[in-house]
This record gives structure tokens, sequence and C-alpha cells, in this order.
């Protein structure tokens, strides 16, 4: 029986290759941070301010805050608790496709709101994970010319160690319940047909 010697220093690139693979991996299933959750804020409230300082057309407006949504935001949750029951019962194509239509629906609506925050500026008053080192809590004071300051609550999770936003409330107002109230009313005046709905939605704010 022959017994081949291996090519050592060959070995020795393949057992390094593999460890700093290995490691990436385990670095990359690590959840965010707290701090990396506040930066995701920040950096929404810088985006939203620059568009609206510069006064930028309207569509680009959309299509920054349809980015923002998108990259920065669990909208495949936000779009399965907005839909409801009905979320489970369609096919993954019908899914996204109603998500992208939801992903715009969001960006039309609430950059009506967004001009309200023109000339704002913010304090980060607390940053806290909140339940297994997989959600945060960051919580701002805005303080908009000629109103008294106000809390925002930000909550995100992370998804492949990128916090993404969940849920904003402001004013009392929280973005899971009310969309929740809004889609399962329009998807009541649409006889619980779907597309009807998302014809309604794409034309909400048109």
């Amino acid at each position: 029986m022959v017994c081949r010697i291996p090519n050592i220093p060959r070995l020795i690139r393949f057992i390094v290759t593999s460890l700093i693979l290995w490691s990436l991996v385990i670095t990359d299933s690590y959840p965010a941070t707290p701090e990396k959750a506040t930066e995701v804020v920040e950096e929404v409230i810088h985006t939203v301010n620059h568009m609206l300082y510069n006064n930028f057309p309207k569509a680009e407006i959309y299509a920054g805050i349809e980015e923002m949504f998108i990259n920065m935001a669990d909208t495949q949750y936000i779009g399965q608790v907005a839909l409801g029951r009905q979320w489970l019962e369609i096919s993954e194509q019908r899914r996204n496709l109603f998500l992208k239509i939801f992903q715009r629906y969001l960006a039309e609506k609430y950059s009506i709101y967004f001009p309200r925050f023109i000339g704002a500026d913010y304090e980060v008053i607390r940053a806290r994970t909140t339940r297994n080192d997989q959600t945060y809590e960051i919580v701002t004071t805005m303080y908009l010319p000629h109103e008294p300051p106000f809390p925002v609550y930000w909550d995100l999770v992370s998804i492949d160690g990128e916090p993404r936003i969940r849920n904003i409330t402001v004013d009392d107002l929280n973005l899971l319940v009310l969309e929740r109230k809004v889609i399962g009313a329009l998807l009541e005046q649409s006889g619980g047909n779907l597309e009807e709905l998302m014809r309604k939605l794409k034309f909400r704010y048109q």
C-alpha cells in the first residue's frame, strides 16, 4: 500500500483559506448593534432633510424614500403585518408584486408628512437592545421650528447582521398599527380581492 505525502504548502493554503472563509461566515452572522441601528436612523433623518432642504422634485423624493424603505426597512415584515391573514394564502410571486406596490405607496404617503420636518434638528436620547440582541429601540427627540420638542421611537431588527426599521412611532402614530388598519379597510372595500387592493394602492396618492 502506497501512502502519498500531501503537498504541504498547498495543504496549508487550503486550511488558511478555509479558516478565513469560515470567519467571514461567522462574522456575517453576528447581529447588529445599537450603534449600527442608530447610524441607520441618523442616515434616514439626514437623507430626508437633504432632499427637502434642497427642494428635490417630487418624483425624486418619492424614489429616494422608496429606496430607503427597500434598503433600510424590513418592508416584507411591514407588508405582511399590513396584509394580515391573506399574506399566508397567496403565492410568493403575488407577495413580491404586492410588496413592490406597497413600498411605492409608503413612499408616496409618507413624503406628504415629511415637509413638516424641514429645518428640524434631532437628538438621540436612547439606543438599546430590546430582545435577544436582535431588536433595537432608538429614541430621538425632534426639534422643529415653532413646535415643542417631541419623541420619535424607532424599532429595528437585525437581518443578516444589518439593522432594518420595522416600526416608527411619532405623535402616538404607530406605522404598523396604522397600515394594518388602512390596508385592512381597503381590502374590505375591494371585497377581499388582492388585485383590486393593489390597484387602489397604485393610485391612492396620485
